[in-house]
């Protein structure tokens, strides 16, 4: 199988087109010999143009000219005055012949010419759509193997050749074999050891697999980039394929560029996303370096200065003392631990390690058992529940959504004066279910709400123990998107201060909540 050619060579010398020609012409004579006695000589001579016009049509130039001439014989043979005979009777005939023959020359000219514009610009059109199918090909939304499994596809199936393969540079000046195709039959997933890119060089990737088709040969097209080239084209013919002709060869040479370009694009977009990573690492390892030398300091020095009075052996120490210094022992272990906690569950948070127990739990319930674990801390509040009395059953994750309220709880009792009330809302609508948590306190400036929940995040830089790690809202955010629900901030509420923490949960169908109530009544019945 040949190249395919973007401009059909439909003009060269053929046999075949000539007895095309003769043969139009034999029938044409042989059908106006019948209607001899009917029509006049200019009738004939106008019928005549027709195979002329044919040959220039089907079969090129050439034949054209050549079915010009023999019209113009049998014209003159056939039905001028003496028939059958090369001789002209009169001066008007014979200048009646010549202009014939020059209209028909004329004529094979400008058909010709219009069929070599015609195909030239289907060429043209041909040579446009294949280039806009591969240039799109690398402009969709694609990772880089699939995109270039794509485009090796595409060029070996638009010019009809053994195979394609995309061979890119790596840092120690090899090149390796990213993605490749052949149009027989399909490779391995796993891609191919890499080969170095030199003449003599031992020739692998998909050499070994394109052999099986038969003899092949291979044509590398460099991969320009802005830099340098970044890779080759590799284009696998058999023996008895073409070498591309200059317009397959300006083609592939400018998709090249493009895949070049793109490629190098690749290559500085994870550059960039790498370096965003590591300007986020290194700005996250500085806050929590920052959180260590407070957060854990703090509850250190004061359990190693408890233990260590405790641990002097002359010092006079009553019962009152040392059960506050032991007291301090274990609040400042349990802050301690909360931290390293709240640490950790940042960190699987962040890696998608979050897991969810998903299961049917009673909103109301959940709020009030938050409600009484954190009574002693609630003491000097008001705390006023607004929960319906038909709130839906969620699925989601207690013990979780449990790990929310009570931040959302703490975090309100840190930040509202005593003697104020703090308000506890749920209601269902719209398909989710809203929690919401407002105090009395200080207004949150607006500007300061897109910082919120970012982690290690305070309002205040006062580093006293009940102002917390500044983990807290992060990782409300992180549970509550997990569940496929939303949190928010809205400060003030009232006039010039208070502020509202609400999230929401997505609510079952009511459909698919049935029947999963069904499934447990029935598996129930069977456990009876």
């Amino acid at each position: 199988m040949k190249l395919r050619r973007f401009l059909p060579a439909e003009y060269r010398f053929r046999w075949i087109n000539f007895l095309s020609a003769v043969c139009a012409v034999a029938v044409t004579t042989a059908v106006l010999s019948l209607f001899r006695n009917f029509l006049s000589s200019q009738v004939v001579a106008l019928l005549y143009l027709l195979p002329v016009m044919l040959a220039a049509t089907r079969w090129g130039l050439l034949p054209a000219l050549a079915a010009s001439l023999l019209s113009f014989f049998a014209f003159n043979f056939f039905f001028l005055f003496p028939t059958f005979t090369f001789a002209v009777g009169n001066t008007d005939e014979l200048l009646a012949l010549m202009i014939f023959l020059i209209v028909a020359v004329i004529i094979s000219q400008a058909v010709t010419s219009a069929n070599m514009h015609a195909i030239q610009a289907e060429a043209r059109e041909r040579e446009a759509t294949t280039l806009y199918a591969l240039s799109r090909a690398l402009g969709e939304q694609a990772g880089l193997d699939e995109t270039l499994a794509t485009v090796t596809r595409m060029i070996t199936e638009a010019f009809s050749i053994a195979g394609c393969e995309v061979l890119v540079g790596t840092e120690n000046v090899m090149l390796q074999s990213r993605a490749s195709f052949l149009a027989a039959f399909p490779l391995p997933a796993d891609p191919l050891p890499a080969e170095k890119h030199a003449p003599g060089g031992k020739q692998m990737g998909i050499r070994g697999e394109a052999a099986r088709l038969g003899p092949i040969r291979n044509l590398d097209i460099p991969l320009a980039a802005r830099q340098a080239a970044v890779g080759v084209l590799r284009l696998y013919l058999r023996e008895d394929d073409a070498s591309p002709d200059a317009t397959s060869m300006r083609l592939l040479t400018t998709f090249a560029a493009q895949a070049g370009l793109y490629l190098e694009r690749s290559k500085l977009a994870r550059e960039a996303s790498r370096a965003q990573l590591l300007e986020e690492s290194d700005r996250l390892k500085s806050a929590l370096l920052s959180s260590v030398s407070h957060d854990l300091r703090t509850p250190l020095a004061a359990i190693k200065a408890s233990a260590t009075v405790l641990l002097q052996e002359d010092a006079a120490l009553d019962a009152v003392t040392r059960t506050d210094l032991l007291s301090a022992i274990n609040e400042e272990t349990d802050r301690l631990n909360r931290l390293v906690g709240d640490l950790l569950d940042q960190s699987r948070i962040e890696a998608g390690a979050l897991r969810l127990t998903l299961d049917w739990c009673d909103m109301d319930e959940l709020i009030r058992a938050v409600v009484r674990r954190l009574a002693s801390l609630l003491a000097v509040f008001l705390v006023r529940l607004q929960l319906p009395a038909d709130l839906p059953l969620i699925l989601a994750d207690y013990v979780q959504v449990d790990r929310v309220i009570s931040n959302l709880l703490e975090n309100a009792i840190r930040f509202a004066p005593p003697g104020t009330a703090i308000d506890i809302a749920a209601r269902a609508g719209a398909g989710e279910l809203t929690v919401a948590v407002t105090n009395q306190g200080p207004a949150i400036p607006a500007r300061l709400h897109p910082y919120l929940f970012d982690k290690f995040y305070r309002i205040s830089e006062d580093r006293s123990p009940n102002m917390g790690t500044g983990l807290g809202l992060s990782i409300c955010k992180g549970i509550v998107d997990a569940h496929g629900g939303r949190i928010w901030v809205e400060s003030p509420v009232t006039g010039d201060s208070g502020t509202r923490f609400a999230f929401t949960l997505p609510l079952p169908d009511a459909s698919g909540r049935e029947k999963d109530l069904d499934d447990e009544k029935n598996q129930d019945t069977h456990r009876g």
